[in-house]
């Protein structure tokens, strides 16, 4: 029903119907429809989209979402520019708040945004000058599985990063600030494919930072620093480090009270592997050691010690180069020796010492050059022995050369020096 009036306040009047009209072709309908207690106008159009032209619906955001009917007008078509919110008010009110609190369990998401494959640009851009973060989020619901960030790809050969940070060179901040309280990792990584896991590139023209810095506070843990466990089954190194520069490819500053290197070797499925190996490249004619020991002058204990208690030899050196094997030089300390071999009171039958020379060698086994006033060999205690004793030739009996000169200052024999051979205990006559 409609009333029409010429004159008066009221020109149009619209009485409420229960439902929408049907749509009909080339023709449009107004009408009235209740809508939450309050009377609303409406349109129909010929192809059946409703519009909700009251007044009081158009000016509400939540009025315009439902515009037309229950959500119809939640979609905004951005065709002549941006959305835009400004709040530039001091008002210390958030600008846009989106707030999903379902009272059962719902998989939508607060916030979703979907970018096409010819998007060029970002799908979220931030441009934060305030001093604030530029994005926070604050984890403190009682799901205690739910992530802070998650990012998931798609089954795609994809060459660009997931997540790839990039800070001005003037900046002094960290890149990334992990401050971990929690009982689980600061970082874990699950890695599966083809390339590195953790991969640090310094390419910049800083050359003070280092790619990692453990730093530890004033807290006596006992866990490690870096734990690195490689399976069973894996056959590339557990470190790897190809050193090109001049600095150390290792370099340690220990004042621990422990040991600064220390390698256990204690799995039993394969016991044929080296505690360290240093290996050279093939061709390379190096002048430095190989491996080098300095230790300063008021430490006290061993430079190297050894303790082996297995069946094997505690050193084993083999010579294949054209210098000397083992060179020892005593320069300041003059009450050191080059080398003291001492044995515990165990029965031992072996050598302590013993030098085997092959048959083709021609030089000395043993090549003693003494310009001191010492003795080249002192026998403290002990017996000498040769296995090298001639029978006697059943000639003409040696002759005795005479006293005097550098040899024996008299005639009379002073005392008999005993040797061992292979025949047994001999005497030799010695004058003083």
């Amino acid at each position: 029903m409609s009333n029409f009036r010429n004159a008066g306040a009221e020109i149009l009047e619209v009485i409420e119907r229960v439902g929408d009209p049907a749509a009909v072709a080339n023709r449009a309908f107004l009408y009235a429809k209740d809508v939450a207690g309050v009377t609303n106008v409406f349109t129909r159009l010929s192809d059946g989209s409703i519009v909700n032209i009251s007044a009081g619906s158009v000016v509400t955001l939540d009025g315009a979402y439902d515009g037309g009917g229950a959500g119809l007008g939640r979609t905004i078509t951005a065709d002549a520019g941006a959305v835009a919110i400004n709040g530039n008010a001091a008002d210390n009110n958030n600008v846009l708040e989106v707030t999903k609190n379902p009272a059962a369990s719902q998989v939508g998401s607060a916030l979703s945004v979907t970018q096409g494959a010819n998007a060029t640009s970002a799908a979220i851009n931030v441009q934060n000058a305030g001093s604030a973060q530029g994005l926070f989020i604050n984890v403190n619901g009682a799901v205690a599985a739910a992530d802070g960030i998650r990012i998931v790809e798609t089954a795609f050969a994809r060459s660009g990063q997931l997540l790839d940070l990039v800070r001005d060179a003037a900046a002094l901040g960290n890149v990334v600030n992990i401050d971990n309280d929690g009982g689980g990792n600061a970082i874990d990584i699950n890695h599966a494919g083809g390339s590195d896991a953790l991969n640090i590139s310094l390419d910049g023209a800083d050359v003070n930072g280092q790619a990692i810095q453990l730093a530890e506070t004033a807290v006596a843990r006992v866990t490690a620093m870096v734990s690195i466990i490689r399976d069973a089954a894996a056959t590339g190194d557990a470190i790897n480090i190809d050193n090109n520069g001049a600095g150390n490819a290792i370099d340690m500053n220990h004042a621990g009270a422990s040991t600064a290197l220390r390698i256990n070797l204690d799995s039993p499925g394969f016991i044929g592997s080296q505690g360290i190996s240093v290996d050279e490249t093939p061709g390379v004619a190096r002048i430095a050691e190989m491996m080098r020991l300095t230790r300063q002058a008021a430490a006290g204990g061993q430079v190297l010690h050894l303790i082996n208690n297995g069946t094997g030899r505690n050193l084993d050196i083999e010579q294949n180069g054209s210098n000397d094997a083992v060179v020892i030089r005593l320069n300041t300390n003059t009450g050191s020796q080059a080398l003291v071999i001492t044995e515990d009171n165990a029965a031992r039958t072996q050598n302590m010492v013993d030098i085997t020379r092959q048959a083709a060698a021609s030089g000395d086994v043993l090549s003693i050059t003494n310009a001191g006033s010492g003795f080249s060999i002192d026998v403290v205690s002990g017996n000498v022995r040769f296995q090298t004793a001639q029978a006697l030739g059943g000639g003409a009996s040696a002759t005795l050369g005479t006293i005097g000169g550098s040899g024996p200052a008299v005639a009379a024999q002073n005392e008999w020096i005993q040797i061992d051979s292979q025949n047994g205990v001999r005497f030799v006559p010695a004058w003083a």
